[in-house]
């Protein structure tokens, strides 16, 4: 094995420790909520019935959610906005900026390319590494080391990009994972508090219990920063991304249809289901 596959596998495996840190987390949940809370610590068999129903219907929404946010790989650019050696060739040629604009301009009228954004200096904009032309809201993520379409940022909790692929299930995990949380903490509030005035006389296992509540209250409250975010973002029709680079000329046209889970994009008249 060469050096460079050695780095690459190490990297490989620390890009990995968030997403196993959540999922080890998500299952000692489960654990603490269903043993320790739910079957030692709840007082009567209904409340554990209504209690083991909900949550189960939440725990297996989010952790769906969670999976599809990593599994669905990033989608390429389309073939007709890649470049060809003879067009680097050409481009490579030219000497001066602004003619080499030109020609890049001349090539997206002639393949009839959908852009309406430039860089912060009004030039199209290039992917060297990628080898092809931006299309609008495209960048490189140099982590996945290719170029995304309408591409919103890195995430390492799901040791993915977040963009067009999956920003759907980004989203509905950010809104599961808050609702377990929300949950985990309406549910077991009352018994906390039962909990730590009996503090000295539990066994260590409720312990597990203690640690959720807090946890949950954690967690909920960092997944509902990001979920207000993005539902921001969605509503203004941006990413966040675009947020950061408000250089980019360019604009975006947004239709909101009847159902309020569907965007459309009125300069594509493309429709996108971003719940369900």
């Amino acid at each position: 094995m060469t050096k460079n596959a050695c780095c690459r596998c190490v990297l490989s495996f620390c890009r990995a420790i968030p997403v196993i840190f959540i999922i080890l987390l998500t299952f000692w949940s489960y654990y603490a909520y269903v043993v320790v809370f739910c079957i030692q610590y709840a007082y009567t068999l209904i409340e554990n019935v209504l209690f083991l129903i909900f949550y189960h219907i939440l725990f297996v929404l989010f952790l769906w959610s969670f999976l599809k946010a990593i599994i669905t790989r990033p989608i390429k650019p389309p073939a007709e906005f890649f470049l060809s050696a003879e067009d680097w060739v050409q481009i490579n040629a030219i000497t001066e900026e602004v003619d080499r604009n030109r020609y890049l301009e001349a090539l997206i009228l002639e393949r009839k390319l959908p852009i309406e954004t430039t860089n912060d200096s009004g030039m199209v904009r290039l992917c060297p590494s990628c080898s092809l032309i931006k299309p609008d809201r495209c960048h490189h993520c140099s982590t996945c080391d290719t170029c995304l379409l309408k591409m919103d940022h890195h995430c390492p909790w799901i040791d993915n990009c977040v963009g067009f692929h999956n920003y759907k299930y980004f989203v509905i995990f950010l809104f599961w994972g808050f609702l377990y949380c929300l949950y985990i903490v309406c549910t077991t509030i009352v018994y906390f508090i039962d909990f730590w005035e009996t503090l000295q006389t539990v066994p260590p296992t409720r312990y597990n219990f203690l640690f959720l509540f807090f946890t949950a209250i954690m967690f909920g409250f960092a997944q509902s920063i990001l979920l207000f975010y993005h539902i921001y973002l969605i509503s203004k029709n941006r990413t966040t991304l675009g947020v950061v680079y408000t250089s980019v000329n360019g604009c975006y046209f947004l239709k909101i249809t009847v159902h309020f889970y569907s965007v459309q994009f009125v300069n594509t008249g493309q429709a996108y289901d971003l719940i369900f």
